[in-house]
């Protein structure tokens, strides 16, 4: 019996508005060899139903599907690699159940990836807003160490969802999902596999529909998500062998922690100088920007949250 060529990984916690889509146009691939990995975190809503509604519709598609049930939330980290764990194909990839996917997706960037004996094949995306949808375009001519610093500053997106990975690479390197990193699990991921990659390739199209909601977790803030980027950063250290790596990951700390000293909601000086300890000044952007890390770098913690109180107000 030939390898299932492409494995997709679905995480569900809490989709019920949005799956439906998704479904469907993950069964409407036209890449016909396939297997479907759905992954139901405890989900307090209807989010299977509507799997198992849209099932209904694709029989064909029906014994390449497997189903995951967790007993307890176990966070997306878990549900990942829980996915991987049960998969087969050749190449992998995720999807998160809020998006949804062009029909010839995995078999353009699965294609490619025979053509090139990839280890990586990455694509466009579009962001899909309430009232615009914006195609944004990516480089994945970045190797080794300039890679690292390309997802580190931003050029290049770290979304497992636009990566179609080789399996035995995977395996080979290593790199699992860790339960404790609840955000940026991605940026962990990915980090190590193109930085060990052999042959990354590309299909220059925007097959990916990446839905912006006002309630994801990216837009959640939560001592729990800043101490989880805090465990990212600090782990991707070992992926930082110059000088220029080292300072772009100093510069995205800068940015990625700076909540933990202007939200009310989130106020924790003494995490953020732990976590920022050793970043200039300089990273953390404008005048304006530099004000509450001047403070509480200086002990002023209650002048600062006074301070970010008040231009919450104004």
């Amino acid at each position: 019996m030939s390898q299932v060529k492409v494995s997709v990984i679905v995480p569900i916690y809490n989709v019920e508005e949005y799956i439906e889509k998704c479904v469907r146009t993950l069964f409407e691939q036209t890449l016909d060899d396939m297997e479907y990995i759905f992954v139901d975190d405890c989900s307090p809503d209807g989010s299977m139903a509507v799997v198992e509604k849209v099932l209904a519709d694709y029989p064909h598609r029906r014994h390449q599907v497997k189903i995951i049930r967790h007993d307890e939330n176990k966070g997306v980290s878990r549900s990942r690699q829980d996915g991987f764990d049960a998969s087969t194909g050749e190449y992998v990839i995720h999807c998160d159940p809020d998006d949804w996917v062009e029909r010839d997706m995995y078999e353009l960037m699965y294609s490619k990836a025979m053509a090139d004996d990839a280890d990586i094949v990455g694509c466009n995306y579009v962001l899909e807003y309430p009232e615009k949808s914006v195609a944004v375009s990516q480089d994945f001519s970045h190797e080794g160490e300039d890679a690292v610093i390309a997802i580190l500053s931003g050029k290049l997106h770290s979304g497992l969802w636009e990566r179609m990975i080789r399996r035995r690479f995977i395996t080979e390197q290593n790199v699992t999902f860790a339960d404790e990193i609840t955000f940026m699990e991605d940026m962990l991921y990915v980090m190590p596999l193109h930085d060990a990659a052999a042959k990354v390739s590309y299909v220059d199209k925007a097959l990916y529909h990446y839905r912006m909601r006002g309630d994801s977790a990216i837009n959640m803030y939560t001592k729990a998500k800043y101490d989880s980027v805090i465990k990212v950063f600090d782990q991707l250290k070992d992926y930082c062998r110059s000088e220029a790596c080292e300072q772009q990951r100093l510069k995205t700390v800068a940015s990625q922690t700076l909540g933990l000293i202007t939200r009310p909601e989130t106020y924790d000086p003494v995490l953020w100088r732990k976590a920022t300890y050793g970043v200039p000044m300089e990273y953390f952007g404008s005048a304006r920007h530099q004000l509450s890390p001047f403070l509480v770098r200086n002990g002023l913690d209650l002048l600062n949250l006074w301070v970010i109180k008040l231009y919450r107000k104004l």
